[in-house]
């Protein structure tokens, strides 16, 4: 059997040169097609296997990259007895090979067992995809040596168990890698492998049992219109990661077996409500959010006696905010943008033509001192121009402002959560 060698490495370890490779193959349908890659890659949500980043991190992603099933279902196009498509590369979203573990033995060359070797390669065919972790997880190597994935490769071929078949081969290859992740790395890295044209039904991935599971708690959760945290407990199987995300208003954080959900303060009057998802191989479970929209509460003690809009540029940041006047002249002015800042408010009209907004107590939402952010200050000119001014009462710069018509209070005060 005549053996034809295409080893991209180096300079030739580009996307464009392995497309070269590919397209120029030339073969007939009793030959050998044995694909084998090793490096960074990641999963980007498409299918189960990883995409492989080829190239030099220097240059542009978009330019270096190639989905290990698109090279598969290429090189099945073409005439072929037996297809091998294999990658060490990690398979969680945008994660690179973690190296990881004290593995410390020689690294010898693939010698293989000679009647394995000739049945796998010479009394077989079929087509098989493999890949060294599944979706969701890193794959690991030592220090300065073979991935453990690799190592397993080896291993398999080198002993004369584990069958003589592809599917025992692969299972025996999967088991393998397992061991060495948990042993060296303790890590959890479980291969997965199909065999044939892939399909989005998980029985044609070997590695994904109805022995796994995944449980959280809680399953459902509700937040006040100020917004909050909340830490779930999670228990798996094995390896598991967040499938789908949350809203812009929603951040999750894993760690370890449980994952802490932060949901921002609703300036809205309406309610609102979203969900997450986390898997573990094959099985997923949903988890519901809701948030209450603000409410608006009439003062019972004090009666409003202006609602102003006020904006302001410090430098290239717009600054927003709504000032609120009672009729004992005292107030509040929340800031929305670019963050919440609240702060005491006086109101003082002495009678010379101008007006003043004095504010002190600069404070974040939850009530901690706002550090390094001054109380504002603005005064209104007898022809009706607004300043913001220092703490000396200068005016420094131009603000545009809007006085709100009493009936908009509420639909303003609702707006920004006073």
């Amino acid at each position: 059997m005549a053996i034809k060698k295409y080893i991209c490495y180096g300079s030739d370890f580009t996307r464009s040169k392995l497309n070269g490779v590919i397209s120029s193959l030339s073969t007939n349908s009793d030959d050998v097609i044995f694909f084998y890659y090793t490096g960074h890659g990641y999963n980007d949500g498409t299918n189960d296997f990883p995409v492989l980043t080829l190239g030099l991190r220097s240059d542009d992603i978009n330019t270096r990259t190639k989905s290990l099933l698109s090279i598969y279902n290429t090189l099945r196009a073409k005439p072929h007895r037996l297809l091998f498509v294999g990658a060490e590369a990690c398979n969680a979203v945008y994660q690179t090979r973690q190296v990881k573990g004290n593995y410390t033995a020689g690294y010898d060359v693939f010698e293989g067992e000679n009647t394995k070797i000739r049945t796998l390669f010479r009394e077989s065919s079929g087509d098989y995809l493999i890949s060294s972790s599944k979706k969701g997880q890193k794959s690991f190597c030592p220090l300065g040596g073979l991935g453990y994935f690799s190592l397993a490769f080896r291993d398999a071929l080198d002993s004369r168990s584990g069958g003589t078949t592809w599917s025992s081969f692969l299972n025996s290859v999967s088991q393998k890698t397992m061991d060495y992740a948990d042993r060296y790395a303790a890590e959890t890295q479980q291969p997965q492998w199909l065999s044939g044209a892939y399909s989005d039904s998980k029985a044609k991935i070997a590695q994904k049992t109805s022995s796994s599971y995944i449980s959280i708690s809680p399953q459902s959760v509700s937040f006040s219109a100020s917004g909050g945290t909340k830490t779930f407990s999670i228990s798996a199987s094995g390896s598991w990661y967040v499938s789908v995300d949350t809203d812009s208003w929603g951040t999750l954080t894993k760690s370890g077996s449980t994952l802490t959900l932060r949901v921002s303060e609703n300036n809205s009057s309406s309610s609102r409500s979203d969900y997450f998802k986390i898997k573990c191989d094959e099985k997923e479970v949903k988890v519901s959010i809701t948030q209450k929209g603000k409410t608006y509460t009439a003062p019972t003690s004090k009666s409003i006696q202006v609602v102003t809009e006020i904006s302001w540029m410090v430098g290239y940041v717009t600054y927003t905010g709504l000032m609120v006047i009672y009729t004992d002249n005292t107030g509040i002015f929340k800031i929305i943008s670019p963050s919440v800042i609240i702060q005491d408010a006086y109101f003082n009209n002495p009678g010379t033509g101008y007006t003043y907004f004095r504010c002190s107590n600069p404070r974040y939402a939850n009530g901690s001192p706002a550090t390094g952010y001054f109380a504002d200050n603005f005064v209104v000119y007898p022809n009706g121009q607004m300043y913001a001014c220092d703490a000396a009462g200068v005016s420094s710069m131009m603000v545009a402002y809007n006085i709100i018509n009493s009936n908009y209070w509420q639909t303003k005060l609702n707006y920004y959560g006073l």
